[in-house]
């Protein structure tokens, strides 16, 4: 034992950040399964192969740049931050957009992404990559949630790369080298350490030929079919001759009237010159012309409005209990996702029991992206107990048929327009449950709005259809790659 001692240097370098990276400290069952089963597995099968890690053909690794909120701009600028919001697994969405103040988008222009750069998202949904080949003329600034690859384009296509690291084999590196209790990360350490096979570029550019002709071209095509749920809602609520499309542009300039005369019997006192413009103009033409002045307050149709509860990290559990913690990012357009559950401790969610989401309420986001909404249903031997956040508003109806009917309109255009006006804040917005109980509803016939429901109902679950088709599409690709790599 003595002269293995005298064998060692005198002295070591030891680093905290080397603790992620060791097998032996790492405590976590899917870490050592994936070292253990899946790779080996992985290498046994494709055993004509080599591999390296990926930091071999890389030039540059960096991460994006963290941005204040008060940098943010209200209207739209020619430097686009992009989130990990906007990197989805089919592609780059822009459903959420965030524009940077001309000053500090100019100061970060440097930083900005290039043509063929490789994004990896490094925090919350870890490991969506996309190579960067938008063609406007934004300049796009990575958030720091980001990372940023500049592979190295004589050696590897990064088109390969994309396809490649969102493969089954990927995606699964990344999720077990992802660290944290909630709110998952994964390092660039990590990204450069995941093993690629060697192959020269005609070999890549066969496998992306053969993706592009035989899988891409298909998915374009179905892609091309699906309509956006908001585009069914205004074209159905148009058949039945109700228009829910706005009169007015959100980004259009706008001079504030002067009005302090009228100071003293306003309910509304802001300098947000959206909020102006929407009540002393489009409010009152949408009223008017689209709903021919017939119509009654959201407020009518409501049993009980309720916010949820702010619960701190500290309360969460690592292991699933009974008690699920709803949160915004739960709320998709118009379904409840629970890929990344957050599970309370038993103590806080006996507390919060008394405003545990019940069946068939309808869940309103309140903060964020404002006014995504759906109705909430349990399979019937799922026993958890919903507690919603803060962020998010629940709300009880009379009828079923009204809530499913209300659930469309707010998520038409003029219903995203009204929550967008009456919420506050720069960057990070949010409404009042009294706003909320303001927006106006159409006096529509009961049997007429049955017709709308169910026509948007038919059209929503075809697009729905649509959407299933390309997520079989999409796990096609990985088999096409992976018997490509066998030849």
């Amino acid at each position: 034992m003595e002269g293995i001692l005298k064998e060692l240097p005198s002295q070591q370098n030891i680093h905290f950040s080397d603790l992620a990276i060791s097998k032996a400290l790492r405590c976590n069952e899917d870490y050592f399964y994936f070292y253990n089963f899946n790779l080996p597995l992985f290498y046994k099968n494709f055993s004509e192969l080599r591999f390296q890690p990926l930091k071999k053909v890389v030039i540059n690794i960096k991460n994006g740049k963290d941005v204040a909120k008060e940098d943010y701009s209200l209207s739209e600028t020619d430097h686009f931050y992009i989130t990990v919001n906007n990197i989805k697994k089919e592609g780059f969405s822009f459903d959420e957009k965030i524009f940077l103040d001309p000053e500090k988008g100019k100061s970060l222009s440097k930083f900005a992404l290039r043509k063929r750069d490789l994004i990896v998202t490094r925090s919350g949904t870890v490991g969506m990559c996309k190579m960067f080949n938008l063609n406007d003329r934004k300049i796009y600034i990575p958030s720091g949630y980001l990372i940023v690859v500049e592979p190295d384009e004589s050696k590897y296509d990064a088109k390969f790369l994309e396809l490649y690291l969102s493969s089954s084999f990927g995606q699964r590196y990344f999720n077990v080298h992802a660290s944290g209790k909630t709110q998952k990360n994964i390092s660039q350490q990590e990204v450069l350490s995941i093993p690629i096979p060697i192959i020269d570029l005609n070999k890549q550019k066969e496998i992306i030929r053969i993706v592009q002709e035989n899988i891409e071209a298909k998915i374009e095509k179905v892609e091309s079919k699906i309509e956006s749920l908001r585009d069914i809602i205004d074209d159905v609520f148009v058949k039945y001759g109700y228009s829910t499309n706005p009169r007015l542009k959100r980004d259009e300039k706008y001079v504030l009237e002067d009005r302090f005369s009228n100071l003293s019997k306003t309910n509304w006192l802001s300098a947000r010159t959206y909020l102006c413009r929407f009540i002393e103009d489009e409010l009152p033409l949408f009223l008017r012309e689209n709903l021919r002045g017939q119509y009654i307050p959201f407020s009518r149709y409501v049993t009980k409005i309720r916010s949820g509860e702010y619960i701190p990290k500290k309360y969460y559990s690592r292991d699933e209990t009974n008690f699920v913690y709803l949160r915004v990012n739960n709320i998709s357009s118009n379904e409840l996702n629970l890929e990344e559950p957050i599970f309370l401790n038993d103590s806080i969610g006996e507390q919060y029991k008394s405003i545990a989401i019940t069946e068939k309420d309808l869940i309103l986001t309140r903060s964020g992206t404002v006014g995504k909404s759906v109705i909430f249903t349990k399979q019937s031997d799922d026993e958890r107990i919903y507690i919603p956040s803060h962020h998010l508003a629940a709300i009880q109806f009379n009828k079923l048929e009204e809530a499913l009917f209300l659930k469309y309109y707010i998520q038409s255009s003029f219903g995203s327009d009204f929550f967008w006006a009456f919420s506050t804040g720069k960057s990070q917005k949010e409404i009042t449950n009294w706003s909320i109980r303001k927006l106006p509803i159409p006096t529509i016939d009961e049997k007429v709005r049955k017709k709308i429901v169910s026509e948007i109902q038919q059209r929503e679950e075809k697009s729905n259809q649509d959407k299933e088709e390309i997520k079989k599409l999409r796990e096609e690709i990985d088999n096409l790659i992976y018997e490509t790599l066998e030849k």
